[in-house]
């Protein structure tokens, strides 16, 4: 257990160090940090819940080791950005601001019709581990694939720029009728995720509402915060909901109960990373989480290498975005991605500015979407998300291009929170 209380430790002093030398805690470095930090403690009692042998043996500390090194140097983009040296948020000019607002309600309300008749079967019928069950282990859907499902897919990931708009038209006291439908807007993707008896699309909205809440936070006129955290109460609990159906349909009577299940959800990624970097001939699936770069380059498909253990760790089991890195590039791989994600934060973020446009907010969205996402998989692996990836750098691009005509509009501070 100490080797799990070691690394735990070390997380803690990141984000708490973090905070100290940014002056606040109320920021989004902060909120990402402390994701892993709340993983890595609740990895502490996953020991105690799961049995697991490995932990508890010296051999353990090496890839312990290694492991939280090397997320560190993934998360470093984060650590040394500091939030608060932005004095101003300069976006377009309101015309299109209110035409991309509209393009992503209509999508985003496409695929909430389109996913959400399928929910409404789903818990109609009542026996959601079941329903998980037949889909994993029978392939049985409940969702229509083809074209359409692929839309309505891309769709919904898009919530996030639902719920970036529905902040800066709070920062802007706008239209009140845009803001409550680009809020509804951004639950496509908890309802898409629960289309196939998920929960992560819950977590998921949880994590990017409050990073785009600590990032415009500073911007908002002090009257807009209150109904802001109220909005965020009530809307959190009618996901919830949902999400505790869920888990307590499929683990109410497994040996570690719902709640023990909730435990090893959060804090599995501390526990698995490790015993991945453990294995010796780690499994290669080369590109294997990169459909969408296979296809536009021609790449013969990988095979799949099914689900499989390899001593304690498991395949199904989450180990953090860093097994899937190593999986797809090969150690030395990863290391160059971790250092070229770092370089391109800095060209196209950071870059020693003390104003943020709509381009760099997308980039930062994308990053935190990846690497908070990231604390149980790698989240992007599908061609839809894939195709996310790609559509931010092209939005980020197409927004610089705008950002030099018209007349943009500038959010100053309003406060030094």
């Amino acid at each position: 257990m100490e080797k799990l209380i070691f690394q735990f430790l070390v997380v803690f002093m990141v984000w708490y160090l973090n905070g100290r030398i940014k002056k606040s805690f109320l920021i989004p470095s902060s909120w990402l940090l402390g994701i892993y930090m709340i993983s890595s403690f609740c990895g502490i009692i996953d020991l105690q819940v799961e049995k697991y042998r490995m932990p508890y043996t010296s051999e353990y500390w090496l890839p312990m080791i290694w492991f939280l090194f090397t997320l560190l140097l993934f998360l470093l983009p984060f650590r040394t950005f500091n939030e608060n040296r932005i004095k101003m948020i300069v976006i377009p000019n309101k015309n299109t601001l209110d035409a991309c607002s509209t393009t992503v309600i209509i999508l985003s309300f496409f695929a909430i019709f389109f996913f959400g008749s399928a929910v409404f079967r789903i818990f109609m019928m009542g026996d959601l581990s079941y329903l998980r069950n037949s889909r994993y282990m029978g392939g049985e859907e409940l969702v229509e694939e083809g074209l359409t499902n692929t839309i309505a897919s891309v769709s919904a990931s898009l919530y996030v720029f639902a719920l970036l708009f529905f902040f800066i038209y709070s920062c802007m006291n706008g239209n009140k009728r845009r803001r409550i439908l680009l809020l509804i807007a951004s639950i496509s993707e908890p309802l898409h995720v629960m289309a196939y008896v998920g929960r992560d699309g819950v977590v998921f909205w949880l994590f990017s509402f409050v990073f785009l809440y600590l990032l415009f936070r500073p911007y908002m006129p002090s009257m807009s915060t209150k109904p802001i955290k109220k909005t965020f109460i009530i809307a959190a609990v009618a996901l919830l909901t949902p999400f505790l159906a869920i888990t307590m349909s499929r683990f109410d009577t497994s040996n570690i109960g719902a709640q023990g299940s909730l435990i090893s959800y959060l804090g599995q990624g501390f526990v698995n990373g490790p015993l991945y970097f453990s294995i010796e001939d780690k499994p290669i699936h080369l590109w294997g989480s990169f459909p969408l770069v296979r296809q536009i380059f021609g790449l013969r498909e990988p095979i799949s290498l099914g689900l499989v253990e390899f001593g304690e760790w498991k395949s199904w089991g989450f180990s953090t975005f860093l097994s899937s890195f190593v999986s797809n590039f090969g150690i030395w791989g990863m290391y160059l991605m971790a250092l070229l994600s770092f370089a391109f934060f800095y060209i196209l973020v950071w870059h020693k500015k003390n104003f943020l446009n709509i381009s760099n907010i997308i980039i930062y969205i994308l990053y935190f979407q990846i690497f908070s996402q990231g604390v149980f998989y790698f989240r992007q692996y599908t061609r839809g998300g894939n195709l996310f990836i790609l559509l931010c750098f092209v939005f980020a691009l197409l927004f610089k291009m705008l950002h030099e005509t018209g007349k943009p509009i500038v959010l100053q501070r309003t406060d030094s929170r």
